[in-house]
Order: structure tokens, then C-alpha cells, then sequence
């Protein structure tokens, strides 16, 4: 284990070095590159957190060892993508010949070159990162036990299938970027950053460590279940992605490309839930949350609710787009809130069963929550929009009144719109009504079976979560002001620009408010009510995933200041988010703990038979001697 320690603190170094090489880089680049291909690699962040997670998480238990090999298997995947990225980079640089020129301009060309140094010492680092990560990971395997816990056949099937499209993922995403070439467009959006490679190859790890689960490794078995969970999220967001491509594209080639990602992604989604579910049912000391009959029948109407809305939604954009609405062109939703409200169908519904509950109810809650902040942005927008006069349908042109008529059916733009606005509203009321009744249902399943002493222990742990969640929550708060401030100041000339530039902002920031509050208020209760505990643990998870994936988006926008506080407050509370969870594993008592090989046990103890001697053989009681 000293050697694993070494490895740690070369890896924090290693970390630090990436993460000050990003900096320099950052602050040195030339301004006006904002909307050039940048390759400033913050996502591999986690290099640093792969390294200080033996030093959060300290236990030799389950629970931590999982989490250490869940984070270097995270740093694994981002930093061979990083390592591929600079690679491509650094040959881009080099080759600058007339082909290259085609693609992008000349200032780009000057800009690769000025960070022509940044891609080669992040390749040096990265290449490093991912060589102790992989070795980390070997050692922490190699001494788990090897307990049968789930059905072998059923792992290798779910592992063959998330291989499968995984590996049908990557190979779409390297011809989409082949093809990006050809559109100005999918250079800047797309190639500048890495994080949808990245997770595509963390899912294919994924799926080798879920096939190879089936032999009865403990620890795998753990990893994967929880990164079966975590990559739910980050499928969810590139589905997402593709969503609001396929309804606002007026490409029918791309449209093609669109659904097809939308399909694979999907498909992705289902192998994971499958996955992720089969794993809860194979926890053999997880607990069960006894619901009544009436708490069933409103989860099932929660579920019927959302399933219908996101049909609904979904039914209203497709309309919407075939039928040539300007609302589409004009659009004031970010297109969430379809996909959350299918998970929360789907969480609610399972939530029935007390074989799953235990985890899908505080997974139900935190959708919940996502889902309520999915819906600000539509009602705020629309809410501007009717305060200010514009009329959607006459006011805000971007084409010519000739193609205007001939591309956009205006008749019944308005009522799809009213449509629209009257599922998100009630969506929002919805979602908030099922947080509140899930945090009534967690206070209720409360076990006693602790003393006073592992009670007030645990209180040392919860007050450092509440700390962690105050500071976040001045932090979201700070960027709160600063959005609003930043629009009663401004006057943009476009209502479009006030939206996606400045009341996107206040919703971003609102966001990021619920969660350091949720995180405040449930602090005091996580030791009393172990479904908050979950909770909360799902809700850092989800945002230390969202940051990874979306850091290296946000270095745009027009107000500097604005998204400055935005993006440090965000940076910061990954690390916030990244202690919280340690926290909990604390607080959980950080599950069984984790033996040795040598010391699993190859036989039990009958408990309802009789002694033995020395020498093994069975002692008769004095009345079987009658």
C-alpha cells in the first residue's frame, strides 16, 4: 500500500501540473479566440481529484475503495481523450498545409500555434495520469474478495450490450466530426472539446467492468454499479444535445445524423438503467422503505403525470418542426424538461417496489429537483417576451417577410405555444409536488438501531456538509446577483440575446441555488433519515459529472464578468461536491468492511447446529443422548 500511496501523490502532482498548465494557457491566449477551437482541457480536472480521493476517502471498506477506483477509472477514460485530443492537435499544428487552411481560418492557425506548448505538456501529463490511474486500479482489484452476488449470464449480456454501444457511439461520433469539416458550424461546437469522447470511453469501460462482474469480484461489482449510475446522466445530456439539434435543423442530411444519435443514445440510456436496477436488486443488506397503498397509488399517478408530459412535449416539438412553426425558430426552452419528466415516469413507477425504493425513491427526489429547474427558462422567457409586447409571430424576424411566409405556417403556431406553456407550468407545479411528497415519505422510513455515541460522531460529519453546502450556496448566490444585476443594467438590442445571454444566466444561477440549499436543509436530518443521506449522494454525484462535462463550454459569452463568477463558482463547487461525498460515506459508515482475500470465509457457521470439539466432530446435547 506504500507504493499506492507514492503513486497518489505523483498523481496529485501530476493533477496540479494540468491544472496550472490550463491556467497559464488560459490567461495567456489571445482574447478575440473565444470562438475558435480553444483545446484548453479543464475536464481533466478529475486528475486531481483521482489523486486526493485515498486521501478523502481514507477507509479500507467497500464503500471507499469504490469510490477511489470509480474516480480513477473516470480519470482513466478523460485522460486517454485528452491524450487524443492533443495528439490531433499537435498534428494539426504541424501539418498547416493548404487543406488545413480550408477548414479553419488563418487567426485559428495562429491561435493552435500559440498553444502548441499547452497540448504538449498536456500530452506528457495526461499520458502519465492515465498510466497511475490504470495501475491504482489494478491494485485496489486485485486485493477484493470474490463474492457471487448477481446473476452471471444476466452481467455479461448487459456488459456485452453497453460494449456494443459504446463502441457503435464512438465510431458515430468520429464520423460526425469527419463530417463537421464540411459545416463551419460543427468545428466551432463541436471539436473544440472532448467530453463527449470522453464518456463514450468511460462507458465502453464500463462496459468490460460489468461483463467482467459475472466472475465474482466484489469490488468491479461495486463499480459498476455505481458508474452504471453515474453515466445516466452524462447519456442523458448528449441525448439532449441531439434533441434540440433534430428539432431546430433544416438539414435533412444532418437531421439524419440527429436521430440516429438520438436512437444510439437511447439506446445507451436503457442498457444503463437496466444495468444500474439489476445491480439494486443484488444489494443483499439494503434496506426496504415500507410504503402504504395510498403513497403507491399517488407514485403511480406521479408516473402516468410525467409519462403524459413527456409525450406531450415531445409530441408539440415534432409538430412544431414538420409543420414549418416559427416558434421553433424562436424557441425559449433549453428541452430538458421531456427527458426529465420520461425519468421521473420511470423512477416513480419502480418506486412502487420495495425491492428498488430504497434507491429509486431519492433518485425520483433529485429528478424531481432537476426537473423543476428545467422549467425556468421557458416560463421566464415567456414571461418576458408578453411583458415587453413582442408578438412571436410578427415582431421577431430573422429572414426575409418573402421567406418567412413561404418557410413558416403561423396558424397554428399559437396554440402550440399555449400548449407548451401550459405542460411546463404545470410541470413545475408537478415536480415540486412530488419533491415534497418524497421528503415526507423519506422522514418516515427513519431506523433507531444506533447509539448515542455513533449519532453525535456522525454530527461532526453533518456539520461539515452544511458548511460545504453554505459556501456553495454563497457562492450560486454571488452569480445570482451578478445575472440580475447584468440584466436591469444591459439593453441588448435583441430579445433573443436577453434571453440566452442574460435570463439563461439567472437560470443557470437559480439552479445551482436549489442545490447548495437542498444540500443546507438535509444536512441536519442525514443521520436520522438515510434516504436524504442518498440523496444528497446522487445530487453530488449528478453535479460532479454535470461540471465535468460542461466546464469546458462555458468560456463564452458576452458578458465577462457575468460568466467569470459563473464558471469559478461552478469550478470550485466540484471539489465542494467532491467532499460532501466523502462526508456521507461517513456518515454511512462506509458500508462492510473490505476483507482480504485470504481472510474470505469458504464455509458458515450453522446457526441452528450443534458444537464441535476439537476435533470437529458434532457434540450431541444431553437430551439427543436419551
Amino acid at each position: 500500500m506504500r507504493n499506492d500511496r507514492n503513486l497518489c501523490y505523483t498523481l496529485v502532482v501530476v493533477g496540479a501540473l494540468a491544472l496550472l498548465n490550463a491556467i497559464v494557457n488560459t490567461l495567456s491566449r489571445p482574447a478575440n479566440c473565444r470562438g475558435h477551437v480553444i483545446s484548453i482541457h479543464w475536464i481533466n480536472t478529475i486528475i486531481l481529484l483521482a489523486g486526493l480521493a485515498p486521501f478523502i476517502f481514507y477507509q479500507k471498506t467497500i464503500k471507499t475503495y469504490t469510490a477511489i477506483v470509480v474516480t480513477n477509472l473516470i480519470s482513466f477514460g478523460i485522460s486517454i481523450a485528452c491524450t487524443i485530443s492533443d495528439v490531433t492537435n499537435i498534428y494539426k499544428v504541424l501539418l498547416n498545409n493548404d487543406a488545413q487552411s480550408l477548414i479553419v481560418d488563418q487567426s485559428e492557425l495562429d491561435t493552435r500555434k500559440h498553444l502548441f506548448i499547452y497540448n504538449c505538456v498536456d500530452l506528457v501529463l495526461c499520458t502519465l495520469a492515465a498510466c497511475i490511474s490504470h495501475q491504482l486500479i489494478k491494485n485496489r482489484i486485485a486485493i477484493a474478495p470474490i463474492l457471487h452476488l448477481v446473476d452471471s449470464r444476466k452481467m455479461q449480456g448487459l456488459g456485452v450490450s453497453l460494449i456494443i454501444v459504446s463502441v457503435l457511439g464512438i465510431l458515430v461520433h468520429l464520423f460526425q466530426r469527419l463530417i463537421a469539416v464540411h459545416h463551419n458550424m460543427g468545428v466551432v461546437l463541436d471539436m473544440y472539446t472532448i467530453d463527449e469522447f470522453s464518456w463514450l470511453v468511460i462507458s465502453l469501460t464500463t462496459g468490460v467492468c460489468v461483463f467482467l462482474s459475472s466472475q465474482g469480484n466484489q469490488l468491479v461489482q461495486t463499480c459498476s454499479f455505481v458508474l452504471s449510475g453515474a453515466l445516466i446522466y452524462p447519456a442523458f445530456f448528449y441525448t439532449w444535445l441531439d434533441y434540440r439539434i433534430t428539432i431546430s435543423i433544416h438539414s435533412e442530411f444532418l437531421l439524419k445524423q440527429s436521430i440516429f444519435s438520438i436512437c444510439l443514445n437511447f439506446a445507451q440510456i436503457v442498457v444503463l438503467c437496466c444495468t444500474f436496477l439489476t445491480f439494486t436488486t443484488s444489494i443483499r443488506d439494503m434496506p426496504q422503505v415500507a410504503i402504504g397503498r395510498p403513497h403507491k397509488l399517488t407514485l403511480v399517478g406521479f408516473a402516468v403525470f410525467f409519462l403524459a408530459v413527456a409525450i406531450g412535449l415531445v409530441d408539440t416539438a415534432l409538430y412544431s418542426l414538420f409543420a414549418g412553426q416559427f416558434r421553433q425558430v424562436f424557441t425559449t426552452s433549453d428541452h430538458k424538461l421531456p427527458f426529465f419528466a420520461l425519468f421521473l415516469s420511470l423512477f416513480s413507477g419502480v418506486s412502487v417496489y420495495q425491492k428498488f425504493n430504497y434507491i429509486t425513491i431519492p433518485a425520483t427526489l433529485i429528478i424531481a429537483i432537476l426537473a423543476v429547474n428545467s422549467t425556468y427558462l421557458h416560463i421566464f422567457a415567456y414571461l418576458y417576451i408578453r411583458w415587453n409586447g413582442f408578438n412571436l409571430n410578427k415582431d421577431i424576424l430573422f429572414v426575409t417577410k418573402e421567406e418567412y411566409e413561404k418557410r413558416v405556417n403561423v396558424s397554428t403556431s399559437t396554440v402550440s405555444q399555449y400548449i407548451d406553456n401550459y405542460l411546463h407550468v404545470s410541470s413545475l407545479i408537478a415536480a415540486f409536488g412530488l419533491a415534497i411528497f418524497l421528503m415526507i415519505v423519506s422522514r418516515s422510513h427513519s431506523p433507531n438501531d444506533e447509539n448515542d455515541s455513533a449519532l453525535s460522531s456522525k454530527e461532526i460529519h453533518e456539520r461539515r456538509i452544511r458548511n460545504y453546502g453554505v459556501a456553495m450556496l454563497i457562492g450560486a448566490i454571488c452569480v445570482l446577483i451578478v445575472g440580475i444585476s447584468t440584466f436591469f443594467i444591459n439593453d441588448l438590442e435583441h430579445p433573443i440575446l436577453t434571453i440566452y445571454l442574460e435570463i439563461y444566466q439567472i437560470v443557470v444561477a437559480l439552479g445551482i441555488t436549489t442545490f447548495a440549499l437542498f444540500q443546507v436543509l438535509v444536512s441536519e436530518k442525514l443521520s436520522k433519515f438515510p434516504i436524504f443521506t442518498n440523496a444528497l449522494l446522487m445530487l453530488s454525484i449528478i453535479r460532479c459529472v454535470d461540471i465535468l462535462t460542461q466546464i469546458d463550454y462555458r468560456d463564452a459569452g458576452e458578458s465577462p464578468l457575468g460568466w467569470l463568477v459563473h464558471v469559478i463558482v461552478e469550478y470550485l463547487s466540484i471539489f465542494a461536491h467532491f467532499l460532501t461525498i466523502g462526508e456521507i460515506l461517513q456518515i454511512q459508515g462506509a458500508g462492510r468492511e473490505l476483507l482480504e482475500p485470504a481472510d474470505v470465509p469458504m464455509s458458515f457457521e450453522n446457526p441452528i447446529g450443534n458444537a464441535t470439539d476439537e476435533n470437529g466432530y458434532i457434540l450431541l446435547r444431553a437430551n439427543e443422548t436419551n
